[in-house]
């Protein structure tokens, strides 16, 4: 089930302001998938942080560059929901 999240530090992203996300339950794909995004990008060795960016961004369907540019208190709301399944 899908959950409506409102980002206390609205953001803009690509022409767009990025005010709710949506986040889903992760799949075990997202690990596979953000694996294969990180080494599309050259990162072949990530961090913890970098992995746990990489699969957030792929739950609430945005690109780890708007991931990057989100409010740190934002993130770290995301990242530790993330952090339950990693």
């Amino acid at each position: 089930m899908a959950e409506k999240i409102k980002l206390k530090h609205p953001f803009e992203w690509d022409g767009k302001k990025i005010e709710t996300v949506t986040w889903r339950r992760p799949k075990g794909k997202d690990i596979v998938e953000s694996e294969r995004d990180m080494q599309d990008r050259g990162i072949l060795a990530p961090g913890d942080g970098t992995r746990t960016l990489f699969v957030v961004a792929r739950i609430v369907g945005l690109a780890s560059e708007a991931v990057e540019e989100m409010d740190l208190e934002d993130y770290l709301t995301l990242a530790g929901r993330a952090g339950n399944f990693l």
